[in-house]
């Protein structure tokens, strides 16, 4: 099974599933800070992964999740995309990323994130998410926040690349989501013929962290069930 992160996040995301996944099965948490275009992340990826593999990634690493299958289908068995989006950047998006990007390089990260990203995070706030958030985005640093904004607001639909897979595919989105929001996830889930919809109440962006046992409980579903 291979984990994939979202933008200034580490395998800190995933650490209550990785505890509840990794004794029936190898765990891998994949890399995704070392390019500035998503295909390259995903090439970059599958460089490393095993042959074949169940993927899963949240938000930004859903969207190199989805690059990858679009690169090697061959080598993905199964797809879990958690709190993403099949979609290109949005224009008033990707007009928001040169004033974060110029914010980054002045050495106002931390700030910036606190401001317009933390409290994204969680329904409400809540401390020790922020905390785990706040030393992902302090270990990973300006430039990588500068690399994976350019990846993001130049990357490519997937749309297609969904409406392709054929194997057991879960969504996992939240009510609450305000970067990725529900009808994203019902966009996706409805491109693919063995997608499992499922939307979490109570909870906005980072489930893994905000719900971890209903996020594990999915995602084994996911795993044991064709």
């Amino acid at each position: 099974m291979l984990l994939i992160p979202g933008m200034m996040c580490d395998a800190r995301l995933f650490l209550p599933q990785i505890a509840a996944l990794s004794a029936g099965r190898p765990v891998m948490v994949a890399d995704i800070s070392g390019a500035d275009s998503i295909p390259a992340l995903a090439a970059a990826v599958l460089e490393q992964a095993p042959p074949r593999f169940a993927l899963a990634g949240l938000s930004m690493g859903g969207i190199v999740a989805m690059e990858m299958l679009h690169q090697a289908a061959d080598r993905i068995t199964r797809l879990a995309l958690l709190n993403t989006n099949a979609r290109a950047e949005l224009p008033e998006v990707k007009a928001s990323r040169a004033p974060q990007i110029e914010a980054a390089r002045r050495g106002n990260l931390l700030r910036l994130m606190e401001e317009a990203m933390f409290p994204r995070y969680s329904v409400g706030p809540d401390p020790a998410i922020t905390a785990i958030a706040a030393a992902m985005a302090a270990d990973l640093g300006p430039e990588v926040f500068i690399r994976q904004s350019l990846a993001l607001r130049d990357r490519a639909d997937r749309a297609d690349t969904l409406r392709g897979f054929t194997g057991p595919a879960l969504i996992l989105g939240s009510r609450h989501d305000e970067l990725c929001p529900p009808e994203r996830h019902h966009h996706m889930a409805g491109l693919m013929p063995r997608a499992r919809l499922v939307m979490l109440d109570d909870a906005a962006h980072l489930t893994t962290l905000e719900r971890p046992e209903e996020t594990v409980a999915c995602l084994k579903h996911w795993l044991e069930n064709t």
